[in-house]
């Protein structure tokens, strides 16, 4: 079954884009900054909390000062659109008959979900955006590690792990690429911890994140954030995110004051890209135009 079928089949009035989404060039060439952020780690590694605390911080406040009301210029969130959205996955495994029993079967049904959500949600938010755009995790968390993850651990089959990356291969071309790419690498142990005392998570849920399959997907977020990322971007020729890797066998989610500096930090840099960017904007509209031959 093709991607373009599977889309078909759960959202009759959509079809896989054919252009990118977006790209900080749209903005630029409006003389406004774009600025994509992504927010990365491990399963319960504090995350949820940490945007929680930025978007509650002091220095969400001075961000909104760099922005240009006037041009369109905002500064948004991007929820997690599995959390918005679980009460759908049943919905949708029904609604793709047969097919769906495999994919439930191997745990990849839900992760092509998220991939789904995630390009519904940047065509609807950062579809001609102007601003700073901050949200959780990269547009293709699945291929990047969570596939790679569930594979090494027996979880899924091959068929479905080869399936799963040339459809992702097919489509990731057209998510937006962030520039800013912060990924928290917590202790596995300290993740399983928190998968334990979560009363959100189910029971079938806490036996399936073991601190063995924590481990192993943080070594495959380590990976994509670095070797993958520098990859994917060669491929397809464009800039390789600003990454920022936070390192703590703390629990972030506890701790204010681990968040407080992974903030600080983040919002050093994109104060920096900010400014690179009005440079930008600057330099072209000083930029000699070109004569028009009569």
């Amino acid at each position: 079954m093709t991607i373009a079928t599977l889309s078909q089949t759960v959202w009759k009035d959509w079809t896989p884009p054919t252009t990118s989404i977006w790209t900080p060039e749209y903005a630029l060439s409006q003389g406004s900054i774009g600025i994509y952020v992504v927010i990365d780690g491990n399963n319960s590694a504090g995350k949820s909390k940490y945007v929680e605390h930025l978007q509650e911080s002091e220095q969400i406040r001075k961000l909104q000062l760099y922005l240009n009301s006037e041009k369109g210029e905002k500064l948004i969130f991007l929820e997690e659109p599995i959390k918005a959205r679980v009460s759908e996955i049943e919905e949708w495994y029904k609604s793709l008959g047969n097919f769906a029993d495999k994919m439930k079967k191997s745990d990849i049904g839900f992760e092509f979900a998220a991939l789904m959500w995630r390009i519904q949600q940047q065509e609807e938010k950062l579809k001609g955006f102007k601003g700073i755009a901050i949200g959780e995790r990269p547009q293709f968390a699945g291929k990047g590690y969570y596939i790679p993850a569930l594979y090494k651990q027996g979880k899924i089959t091959e068929e479905h792990y080869h399936w799963y990356m040339a459809v992702v291969g097919e489509i990731a071309p057209y998510f937006a690429w962030p520039q800013l790419w912060q990924t928290f690498h917590t202790d596995s142990g300290v993740c399983r911890k928190r998968v334990l005392s979560d009363d959100n998570r189910k029971d079938q849920e806490k036996e399936f994140l073991t601190e063995d399959y924590l481990s192993s997907l943080e070594d495959e977020i380590l990976k994509n954030a670095t070797v993958g990322a520098k990859n994917y971007c060669k491929t397809h020729g464009i800039p390789r995110p600003t990454m920022l890797l936070f390192d703590t066998t703390e629990d972030i989610a506890l701790d204010k004051t681990l968040r407080v500096r992974a903030a600080t930090d983040l919002f050093e840099r994109i104060t920096t890209l900010v400014q690179q960017q009005r440079a930008e904007i600057e330099r072209r509209r000083n930029e000699p135009k070109a004569e028009v031959k009569q």
